[in-house]
């Protein structure tokens, strides 16, 4: 750093000035809203630097080149443009910052005069097209015009309109005649079987019928007056008498002489019927032709009218693009540079930078970079680090407490049973709290007696938790029996100093492994009834299920028998234990078999609680087989070394085996931390207490 030699510096200031603007359209312009950041990278650019760097080549050929750093920034504020070169001759330096400016410069005149020349063949293309379409729409409205004047057309139109008008009114009326015939005819119909119809229906519709008309009149009143006098002789004559016998062959003959007149009627009306629906026809074979005239009429007047508009259309825009070529062309030569030199390149000169300065920078840098190393770190490490981080990242589970950190013990490298009168206060209280969360828990039918201590990984303190759980319960006076069914690398029997020939893998496993044991074929015989019953799909018959209940209780007997052969007395009262006994690869198997179900019921009888020790979820298969047929799993994860990851993977296994999580323990919480409550009240215990 202080062996480096001093650069040399020069500046140039360019501003963005102002224009005199013309008609709108003719000038070059330019994006101004990101103007500045655009310009600064133009300078930038390595094109413009080689340009550059070619133009010093050639001007001055006698300076050398070097290296040169540039900077471009914009005063805040303000549109001026300060560009800085820096290097390590001067002469050079200045050099090229003079010919970066003239490239800049030459560049911009470039892409404007590349812009109009565009914007000139575009335009010219453009009216190229524009006229032809104006030709092709003119010739289309000529020939138009052509054929038919557009005013005959029109008048021809109206005409034909006003014909079909007529047209449409004498339909109307044909319609209406034709329902009042309809109407009469039906009355007609009507009264043909009562009454006699009326005289003025149909045979009113001329001067014949009108005088037929009055003599059906004469006739029907001559029959009501024969019909009368008859009536007046009949009282006093008998129907037999001359008199009466003339006036029925009167009246019969008037009767006849109305039937014709009915006839007549009924004649005249069918004519007159046909006779209106032939003009009805008439009228809508006119009426069809007249409209088609019509559509055809205006369909020719719309089309000369679309073709009129277009040739106004096409003109207008063949007038606009020749003004906006006109505009151009005369301005092609202006002046439109809007940016001006403010200040040109300064002579290049010394600015040595302080060693304070470049420490600071250096400083900087190196924290910059800590804290973005720190900051990886962080995010990439899911590990717990406190007690209410683990409980946020579960908030469904229960946590049943938390086990301080603890030194171990220096000669046995393990952490020293808790004792009744134990000075480590935090563990014994943690431990307490521990036993009176499963104790005094919320839990739906019977208070959980079977319960399981695991972890996700090993190395995370559940034996430690169940070894420890199991002396607090006993601590109540309450028969606790410890299992270690960690059958791979149990190791309990050593904290409790106890040795044992047999332990959970013999109990369970169904070779003869005590002497006169038949646990072999019971279990063979309750293996067989129970794959019949599922290979049937259904219940098994009553005499398969009666030896199936009578196989089960001979279990039972063998399953205490050999529990009161492996099950060891600890020190303390009331705690009993039983090893792993020998390691067993298959112990998947062996949770799944019959004699875990008879181990765990005699279990659950004999004793208030059975605390047993698994190994982790993720190590093995044998905790997820194992925890459902328990009343309930602990979950302990250790501080700062479980990761949320795995523990979230192994409580979803244990909850895709229908196994109860009862809740979660903290383990390893360090003593200083804000969420270790009992660390803030040790005078509550030991002496201190009485003082």
């Amino acid at each position: 750093v202080l062996s480096r030699p001093p650069a040399y510096f020069s500046q140039a200031s360019l501003w963005v000035s102002g224009k005199v603007k013309l008609s709108e359209g003719t000038l070059y312009s330019e994006e101004l809203q990101f103007f500045s950041g655009t310009q600064i990278e133009l300078l930038q650019s390595e094109n413009l630097q080689a340009r550059a760097a070619n133009r010093v080549t050639t001007l001055k050929p006698e300076l050398k080149s070097v290296p040169v750093k540039l900077t471009v920034r914009q005063t805040p504020r303000t549109t001026i443009i300060v560009v800085e070169t820096s290097g390590p001759e001067p002469a050079y330096t200045q050099a090229f910052l003079e010919a970066l400016v003239d490239e800049y410069f030459a560049y911009r005149k470039e892409i404007r005069a590349a812009s109009s020349d565009d914007t000139l063949s575009s335009l010219t293309r453009e009216l190229e097209q524009q006229e032809e379409q104006l030709k092709a729409a003119q010739d289309q409205l000529l020939a138009d015009q052509r054929d038919t004047s557009p005013a005959m057309l029109q008048e021809q139109n109206n005409s034909a309109t006003s014909y079909l008008t007529k047209l449409t009114l004498q339909q109307a009326d044909l319609r209406i005649g034709s329902q009042m015939i309809e109407s009469m005819a039906a009355a007609r119909s009507d009264n043909s079987e009562g009454t006699d119809p009326d005289p003025g229906g149909a045979l009113k519709t001329s001067n014949l019928a009108s005088a037929r008309a009055a003599d059906y009149l004469s006739a029907r009143q001559r029959v009501e007056m024969l019909k009368r006098d008859r009536d007046e002789f009949a009282r006093n004559l008998r129907p037999q008498h001359p008199k009466i016998q003339r006036l029925n062959e009167e009246i019969a003959r008037a009767e006849e002489l109305l039937g014709v007149f009915h006839k007549e009627s009924r004649d005249q009306l069918a004519a007159s019927r046909q006779s209106v629906l032939q003009k009805m026809q008439t009228v809508d074979d006119l009426i069809k032709e007249w409209e088609q005239k019509v559509r055809e009429s205006t369909q020719r007047l719309a089309d000369i009218e679309r073709h009129r508009l277009e040739v106004q259309r096409a003109q207008g825009i063949c007038d606009r693009l020749h003004n906006m070529l006109q505009g151009i062309d005369p301005n092609r030569n202006l002046d439109q540079e809007i940016i001006t030199r403010m200040h040109g390149s300064s002579v290049a000169a010394a600015k040595p930078r302080g060693l304070i300065e470049k420490l600071a920078r250096a400083g900087l840098v190196g924290l910059t970079l800590g804290l973005g190393l720190l900051y990886f770190m962080e995010s990439s490490d899911d590990r717990f680090n406190s007690m209410a981080e683990f409980a946020d990242r579960f908030p469904e589970e229960e946590m049943l407490g938390q086990v301080p950190q603890v030194r171990r013990d220096r000669r046995t490298g393990q952490v020293r049973l808790v004792e009744p009168h134990d000075l480590r206060h935090a563990f014994a209280e943690s431990m307490r709290n521990l036993r009176s969360s499963l104790i005094l828990m919320a839990c739906s039918g019977h208070r959980p007696k079977l319960l399981l201590v695991t972890s996700a990984v090993p190395g995370e303190g559940k034996s430690t938790v169940a070894i420890n759980l199991a002396l607090a319960l006993a601590f109540t006076d309450a028969r606790v029996l410890l299992v270690d069914g960690d059958l791979r690398r149990g190791a309990l029997n050593r904290q409790l100093g106890l040795l044992g020939e047999t332990g959970l893998a013999e109990l369970l496993t169904h070779e003869p492994v005590f002497q006169g044991d038949k646990d072999s074929a019971v279990q063979l015989m309750i293996r067989t009834l129970s794959q019949k019953a599922l290979r049937s799909n259904s219940t098994l018959t009553p005499d398969d299920a009666r030896l199936l209940k009578e196989t089960i209780h001979q279990l039972d007997e063998i399953m205490a028998q050999r529990v009161q052969k492996t099950m060891l007395q600890t020190a303390v009262p009331n705690l009993f234990f039983i090893p792993s006994g020998k390691f067993a690869d298959n112990a998947g198997e062996l949770f799944l078999g019959p004699s875990t179900e008879a181990f765990l019921r005699q279990m659950r009888d004999r004793f208030d609680f059975v605390v047993l020790d698994s190994a982790p979820v993720l190590a093995a298969d044998d905790t997820p087989s194992l925890a459902p047929r328990t009343d309930g799993v602990i979950f302990v994860a250790r501080s700062r070394f479980t990761r949320a990851k795995l523990a979230t993977k192994a409580i979803e296994m244990l909850r895709q085996r229908q196994a109860k999580v009862l809740g979660l323990v903290y383990n390893c919480e360090s003593i200083h931390s804000r969420d270790n409550c009992y660390y803030k009240y040790k005078e509550y215990y030991g002496d201190k207490r009485r003082r």
